[in-house]
């Protein structure tokens, strides 16, 4: 019998991590991992369909925590995860490890000042307070 733990997956990312419109509709779901398989979000990875397996150290403000980033022939999923899953234990591939900063996309970006403007205006008018 396997553990199970709650994680977050993005799909589409190619790149480094990063703040963005996939992350912020990832799908959350159980991550299951065994020998001979890997199995998230109803898709279950065999340890030969792996072309790549990195696991990445990020912090998100204060927060520390581990992005898997599994490639295959037909998809990259990066699999966001809290830092007490031992994953590195875990994984029946071989794998990278990286320490990353988590870079903003162009979506974060502007989601982020019209939150801001919003903010200030709403502040200006006194309709906060």
């Amino acid at each position: 019998m396997s553990k199970s733990y709650y994680v977050k997956v993005a799909t589409g990312e190619k790149d480094d991590v990063r703040y963005s419109f996939n992350w912020a509709i990832a799908r959350r779901c159980r991550l299951q991992i065994t020998p001979g398989r890997i199995k998230f979000c109803g898709t279950v990875l065999a340890p030969e369909d792996i072309k790549r397996a990195v696991v990445i150290r990020v912090r998100q403000m204060f927060i520390p925590g581990y992005v898997l980033q599994l490639e295959t022939a037909d998809n990259v999923y990066q699999i966001g995860m809290m830092p007490w899953v031992p994953i590195k234990k875990l994984l029946p591939v071989p794998f990278e490890e990286e320490k990353q900063r988590l870079k903003y996309s162009t979506f974060s970006i502007i989601a982020r000042i019209v939150l801001l403007v919003i903010l200030v205006y709403l502040l200006v008018t006194g309709r906060l307070f």
